[in-house]
């Protein structure tokens, strides 16, 4: 997934995911795994571990970029942490997720 210029060589990627029955590994956090549900035109992304958990809703529609599969809008997102004093994988991403479109580009 990567934010929404219009150039793709100008595009970062914000995580990179693999799909996988039922899961979703996140590459982007040491390879974390968690799950998926695709929900009409919905994705919700969620990740746990025993200290947090981070859940991402995009809202997706077919991209009219020719080298994008989706163009995405995160539509709601949540940030759940236990102990603030323990390590955090999630927190730092969480707080880098982009508010405006992504593009879902599938990697071949």
């Amino acid at each position: 997934m990567r934010s929404s210029p219009n150039n793709p060589d100008k595009y970062h990627s914000i995580m990179t995911l693999e799909f996988l029955d039922g899961k979703v590994i996140n590459h982007s956090i040491d390879g974390e795994e968690g799950t998926y549900e695709r929900k009409d035109d919905n994705l919700v992304i969620q990740f746990e571990n025993e200290n947090e958990s981070s859940e991402i809703e995009f809202t997706l529609k077919e991209s009219d970029k020719e080298f994008s599969e989706y163009s995405a809008k995160i539509i709601d997102s949540d940030f759940q942490i236990k102990d603030p004093e323990q390590v955090s994988k999630y927190q730092q991403f969480y707080l880098d997720l982009p508010s405006s479109h992504v593009e879902i580009i599938e990697e071949k």
